[in-house]
């Protein structure tokens, strides 16, 4: 069964946490909100007879949104995301939400807190409950200014369906992520609002992107760039590129997420992402539970 959030503007549903600057209140409802709406897409575009071999679904939690994926136990489909962020996560909210993760993921999961989650104590009551701190993830928007210029010697093209398998094999491989995933990543290609791009060197592709829009905000997400083929342009021109698209789309917002980054542990995709103009939103915090049973 579909989950649809709701239209419009992705603000604030409630406003009385008073605790929170109401700009980074508001902020963090649309980075948040603005990827769990892509991700709902993407697993609603995945077919029914899929869904039900790989255990993909969604579940609900006050507003926050947990994606599980029973037979992939990895993280990037095993998650939650906006908790206590449109409301505060009370113990019972938090405790079905865990429970389901537990009972539905199959292995590793993570409870992704922004900073503007509430209550305070949040991550005092995840971490009683046996979860950890782990590696957090880069938030990132910019504004609708245009991108700088960016320049690789290979060929970007926006893609069909045509090319859906040479898309898929791409990003799964590039990510070390496993086959059956395909499907997931090219579910939503030739659907209205989704915008898929490869990098090619003469016939081969050697790199990949999307573009997400909703609402007038742009979503980047599956950058990925052979392994042979880095460190020449190729992601700066995607982003380029698809920046230069979505403003074409009306997009007056962009917002994106990249693995951490600090000077002692830099990530090439956070500085790409940087120079194209993106800032940094916040690192978000991850609380993750291991299974070794």
């Amino acid at each position: 069964m579909p989950i649809h959030m709701s239209g419009g503007r992705l603000g604030c549903e409630r406003c009385d946490m008073m605790t929170i600057d109401p700009q980074l209140r508001a902020l963090a409802d649309t980075v948040e909100f603005g990827e769990a709406y892509m991700y709902v897409e993407m697993f609603n575009a995945i077919s029914p007879t899929f869904a039900r071999a790989y255990g993909l679904q969604f579940a609900r939690f006050g507003s926050a949104i947990a994606l599980n994926m029973k037979a992939v136990p990895q993280i990037f489909c095993n998650r939650i995301l906006g908790l206590g962020l449109r409301e505060p996560a009370t113990d019972d909210v938090l405790d079905r939400a865990l429970a389901h993760l537990r009972a539905e993921c199959g292995g590793n999961y993570q409870v992704q807190i922004s900073p503007a989650a509430q209550p305070e104590d949040l991550e005092a009551r995840l971490l009683a409950r046996g979860l950890h701190r782990t590696r957090a993830w880069m938030k990132l928007y910019r504004d609708a200014a245009p991108p700088p210029d960016a320049h690789t010697p290979f060929r970007i093209e926006q893609i069909d369906v045509g090319s859906a398998p040479q898309f898929g094999d791409l990003v799964t491989s590039s990510f070390g992520m496993p086959a059956l995933l395909k499907p997931l990543f090219i579910g939503p290609l030739g659907m209205p609002d989704w915008h898929y791009y490869l990098a090619f060197d003469g016939q081969r592709p050697v790199g990949s992107g999307v573009l997400f829009v909703h609402d007038h905000i742009g979503h980047l997400n599956m950058g990925s760039t052979h392994p042979d083929y880095r460190r020449q342009g190729i992601q700066s021109a995607l982003i380029a590129r698809r920046i230069r698209d979505g403003l074409g789309f009306g997009c007056h917002t962009f917002i994106t997420e990249t693995d951490y980054h600090s000077e002692e542990a830099p990530n090439p995709s956070y500085r790409n992402l940087t120079a194209a103009g993106f800032r940094l939103a916040y690192p978000r915090q991850n609380y993750e539970l291991i299974r070794v049973d």
